[in-house]
């Protein structure tokens, strides 16, 4: 369970290595009530890095633990607050009030209890020493708040429990032989189900420029990954089509009139035409083209224009077709006999 520190402290010793320094500093809790914390500073892979001597005011931010009651900082990153003199040490009163700021992730071991308006609850974090390379390094927390402080009005009774993990922020004011408390600034809550996000990152304009860094080169590769995979076609299943329940709107059409067919009159004449054709499509073709129809020619009746029927015109109509029987019967014998 990794950890962060921050405070403010005076250079008292200092060894150089060839990849990191280190020595003792002290830092100011009170008006001249000062604490010995043991530091380490790795210099930076192939980046420049802060050069500080002893007698320097300054600030140190890295990952703080606490082993058999010495104090130890792995420095990340150094600020230098004010620059020493070989000749004049800074006074007590020109070196800034600090008490390290800590974060660390703690499991509860006991529950809280409130004792004079402040409640307290014991807790255990176990970290790696970088300084003394101690592997497991177990320390014991005593955390305290003011119960009735607005800050912590989100703290309902009950609230933190046995064995739950959270993540405190706090001032170590003492360290002992049993515990080393922490003044709480904050906490927050570990969940245990917590849902992934996807983000979606925009396309970066870091490509128009031509001095990009390592960390340029990081980034356009996620970006290229996360672009990829927001670019898979969307698969349409049968579920989402079902989600549509309302129905398409029906256009109504103007109703087309169908055309009446027009009758088409076939004679005798059409018939004697396609006496030399012997394939029944070609018949069917001549059927379809149209007929046309001499209206002096055609001798036919119509409805409109024929006779009432009346006993006399039946009489005068069956003696007209006998006499045109033996007629035709006549032209048949005499071109029989021509043949012959």
């Amino acid at each position: 369970m990794p950890s962060h520190a921050s405070f403010i402290v005076i250079i008292v010793t200092k060894e150089n290595y060839t990849s990191l320094t280190q020595g003792l500093a002290k830092y100011q809790i009170e008006e001249n009530e000062f604490r010995i914390v043991h530091w380490k500073y790795f210099y930076p892979y192939n980046q420049p890095y802060t050069e500080f001597s002893a007698g320097d005011i300054v600030m140190f931010a890295g990952k703080f633990v606490v082993e058999n009651l010495d104090q130890y900082i792995t420095v990340s990153y150094p600020c230098i607050i004010a620059t020493g003199d070989s000749e004049r040490a800074f006074a007590a009163d020109e070196i800034p009030l600090s008490a390290p700021h800590c974060l660390f992730t703690i499991q509860v071991t006991r529950d809280p209890k409130e004792l004079e308006g402040s409640t307290y609850f014991d807790a255990t974090n176990s970290q790696y020493n970088s300084v003394t390379n101690s592997k497991n390094v177990l320390m014991k927390l005593r955390v305290f708040y003011p119960t009735n402080a607005p800050r912590f009005s989100f703290l309902r009774p009950n609230s933190i429990k046995t064995n739950k993990t959270y993540i405190v922020s706090g001032f170590i004011r003492r360290v002992t032989t049993d515990f080393t408390i922490i003044e709480l600034t904050d906490i927050d809550f570990i969940s245990t189900n917590v849902s992934s996000v996807q983000y979606v990152q925009e396309s970066t304009s870091s490509n128009t420029s031509n001095n990009r860094s390592f960390i340029d080169l990081i980034a356009e590769d996620v970006d290229s990954t996360t672009s990829q995979q927001s670019k898979r076609p969307r698969i349409i299943t049968s579920r989402s089509s079902k989600q549509s329940t309302v129905p398409p709107p029906i256009v109504n059409e103007p109703e087309t009139p169908i055309p009446t067919p027009t009758p088409v009159n076939i004679g005798p004449e059409t018939f004697q035409s396609q006496k030399g054709k012997k394939k029944l499509s070609d018949l069917a073709l001549n059927c379809l083209e149209p007929i046309t129809v001499n209206s002096s020619q055609d001798r036919r009746t119509r409805v409109e224009d024929a006779p009432d029927d009346d006993n006399d015109n039946l009489e005068f109509l069956l003696q007209q077709e006998a006499n045109e029987v033996p007629k035709k019967t006549r032209s048949g014998r005499t071109s029989k006999k021509s043949k012959k």
